[in-house]
């Protein structure tokens, strides 16, 4: 099961990484901080 949670782990940096507000243009940073926020919230609520 460590296998797995590596993984989940992984794909979590990824999609926060990805998101991160701090890494698109000003015109792009509202829906960047909303979909940032969400991927850290679905973290939170899984409570791996």
């Amino acid at each position: 099961m460590q296998g797995d949670e590596d993984k989940v782990k992984a794909a979590y940096r990824k999609k926060v990484w990805e998101s991160h507000p701090d890494l698109f243009p000003l015109y792009e940073k509202p829906g960047a901080e909303s979909k940032f926020k969400l991927i850290s919230e679905v973290h939170l609520l899984a409570d791996w």
